[in-house]
């Protein structure tokens, strides 16, 4: 009996030690492979491929849940990504930012490129309606020019027959004294005029005035002296 007591124990003993013993393997061969996911995470990581490295780390994690290195690598790993997607959500909002500073420069530039299209259209319109009206204003003058030297062309005309008239009128005039004095040949000839200048008669009008003036003083002079009574009033 005690026998077989012994062998029972002996037998759960090796069973007991054969368990742990396979427990203690696997726990050796876990610990390996999380301590190679960690070597091949932190190349990632030191080679910029944070995302690789990561996954890596979890995966090391699965067979040893408490190794810390591979712990003290995934919080850095995390830190990391989250460092890495606050930045690009920065660059998204500086993108987004100079997206919109741009759309509205583009649209400052196309408000001043109408204000000066619409500025230069303006102008143009002004040059082209002082153009014209310079050129009416010219058309205008070259006609007044015209309608002058026709006028003038006309009057010239006119002088001119004036002055032939005149001349066919003296000249019938001279005829017709050549014919009474071929008639008339006794008759007086008339006397010329004497031309002078209006100076030369105010002149001759001043003297005549001042000779006057001294023959009536010296008619005063004479009534004033005695009669002699002796002689005849005569």
């Amino acid at each position: 009996m005690k026998k077989l007591i012994l062998l029972s124990l002996f037998s759960f003993f090796l069973i007991v030690a054969h368990g742990q013993s396979k427990d203690i393997t696997d726990g050796l061969h876990e610990l390996e492979l999380a301590e190679d996911h960690f070597h091949t995470a932190s190349n990632d990581f030191v080679n910029g491929d944070n995302a690789t490295a990561l996954k890596t780390v979890k995966e090391g994690l699965s067979y040893a849940p408490d190794h810390q290195k591979l712990l003290e690598l995934k919080k850095l790993l995390e830190d990391e990504q989250k460092k890495d997607k606050q930045k690009k959500e920065q660059q998204k909002k500086d993108q987004q930012k100079q997206d919109q500073q741009k759309k509205q420069d583009q649209n400052k530039d196309d408000q001043n490129k109408e204000e000066q299209d619409q500025k230069d259209g303006k102008n143009k319109k002004e040059e082209e309606k002082k153009e014209e009206e310079k050129e009416s204003q010219e058309e205008q003058e070259k006609k007044d020019e015209d309608k002058k030297k026709e006028e003038q062309k006309d009057n010239k005309e006119d002088e001119d027959k004036e002055g032939k008239d005149k001349d066919d009128e003296a000249s019938k005039e001279d005829e017709k004294n050549k014919d009474d004095k071929d008639k008339n040949p006794n008759k007086s000839k008339p006397q010329p005029q004497m031309k002078i200048t209006p100076e030369k008669a105010q002149m001759i009008l001043d003297a005549m005035k001042n000779k006057e003036a001294q023959y009536i003083q010296q008619n005063k002079k004479k009534g004033k002296k005695k009669k002699d009574p002796n002689k005849p009033d005569w």
